[in-house]
């Protein structure tokens, strides 16, 4: 017989976050990884075995306790501990709805606070580092044509490498004014428009290149979707290989997602707006595309050219005025 807080747990993975929120897949494996966490460290830290959990042993104490094991034994980042606390906070609310008697408890973690962390400047692909990372691939071979396809795709397009492993041949339409529809988070459809350039070549890889049988644009050698990771260890390799033509690459942390960053800093220079670019990257909430604004050097020039700086303050100008104007009074 599972304990009190188990019963809670697995209705609030299924019952509640499947059926009844309807959340993506994705983020309901972040909170079962999550409450997985939390079990084992009741076992093992507290000495409270699975069988004995009761919702009381969700407390404000307990949340600290577990916040503090992640930063100083698992040593996970603030921006990982505040994603675990969010979870947590999320089954404290599941609970507190289910059971109001534990009103007083639950309040109580609800109140645990997130923790600052500071931000740092985001990576993100200069025009010269673009070109020396597309062109580090052997587009000879398959799997390099597969990649720099799904590489520069990546960058026109701001795709998430998630959005970028789902898109199939009928995610795009490839007419006179072609585009590519993507499930994003929370399972928003949106459609993002393709140059003609990009267009033909994916229209090629499909016609050409796409085995047939392929569910997906970007499959594995074996014919089935690639993971994240399958992306990243790619984009490693060629950025290694692109760092003799492109030295400043090692000075950078470059990920899948710093394709996405790239889209969007070559869109802010070039003066597109932000709000267009929120639309464009799918962000639920402008203050997220914002962050670019910070960290474009570009924009900062711009400001800077039409800033006038005097060395000496010259004094107000006085009106002239036209005497003529009173004598005729």
């Amino acid at each position: 017989m599972k304990s009190p807080l188990l019963t809670e747990i697995q209705l609030f993975l299924t019952k509640y976050a499947q059926q009844e929120r309807h959340l993506g897949r994705t983020t309901i494996l972040s909170y079962r990884d999550t409450l997985k966490l939390f079990v084992v460290f009741q076992r093992d830290h507290l000495r409270c075995p699975p069988a004995r959990l009761d919702i009381g042993a969700l407390s404000y104490e307990t949340i600290l306790k577990f916040l503090d094991y992640l930063e100083k034994e698992r040593r996970v980042s603030v921006s990982t501990r505040n994603q675990r606390l969010a979870a947590l906070r999320s089954l404290c609310r599941y609970i507190l709805f289910r059971h109001p008697d534990h009103a007083d408890t639950i309040s109580r973690c609800l109140a645990v606070p997130m923790k600052k962390r500071v931000k740092k400047m985001r990576d993100f692909l200069e025009t010269h580092e673009i070109a020396a990372l597309l062109n580090s691939i052997d587009r000879k071979k398959w799997v390099g044509g597969r990649d720099h396809l799904m590489f520069a795709l990546a960058i026109r397009t701001g795709l998430r490498v998630s959005e970028l492993v789902a898109l199939r041949p009928e995610s795009f339409k490839l007419g006179r004014a072609p585009y590519v529809t993507v499930e994003g988070k929370g399972r928003k459809e949106r459609s993002v428009p393709l140059d003609k350039s990009i267009a033909k070549t994916v229209s090629g890889w499909i016609e050409n290149k796409l085995r047939s049988g392929n569910t997906y644009i970007f499959p594995t050698a074996a014919g089935g979707k690639m993971s994240s990771d399958a992306v990243q260890h790619a984009i490693r390799k060629y950025v290694k290989l692109a760092q003799e033509k492109a030295p400043s690459l090692r000075k950078k942390k470059i990920s899948p997602h710093t394709l996405r960053h790239t889209t969007a800093m070559q869109m802010l220079n070039r003066g597109v707006d932000i709000e267009i670019i929120a639309l464009w990257l799918g962000h639920e909430q402008i203050e997220t595309t914002q962050i670019y604004f910070s960290e474009s050097l570009a924009i900062k020039r711009k400001a800077l050219k039409r800033t006038r700086f005097k060395s000496e303050i010259q004094p107000p100008m006085r009106p002239s005025i036209e005497l003529s104007f009173f004598d005729d009074l």
